[in-house]
């Protein structure tokens, strides 16, 4: 039987976007313009664009992004990424 204190109770909605909403690009080859960076691991041909790596502490990156979030028009907020992620490309920058 189910109280009715807990019935009543509503579950918490987030008001801030979720993170995968950002713009993909699906591509093998890059232009010098910008840096990709894997969506799920090395296996995978999904990638987002990122500018650079901003810190790396030991097993991921912090990655700025490239492009701006269309729900708030700022850009992406850096995120901190697993190693395995990053394309040997935005790597080398």
């Amino acid at each position: 039987m189910v109280s009715k204190q807990t019935a009543n109770k509503r579950k918490r909605t987030s008001n801030t976007l979720a993170q995968n909403k950002r713009r993909r690009i699906t591509r093998l080859a890059y232009t010098n313009a910008s840096e990709a960076h894997r969506a799920h691991g090395p296996a995978s041909e999904t990638f987002w664009a990122a500018r650079r790596i901003l810190k790396d502490n030991g097993s991921r990156y912090l990655v700025e992004w490239e492009g701006i979030d269309p729900g708030t028009g700022r850009p992406y907020k850096p995120t901190w990424e697993p190693h395995d992620f990053a394309t040997p490309a935005l790597e080398a920058e």
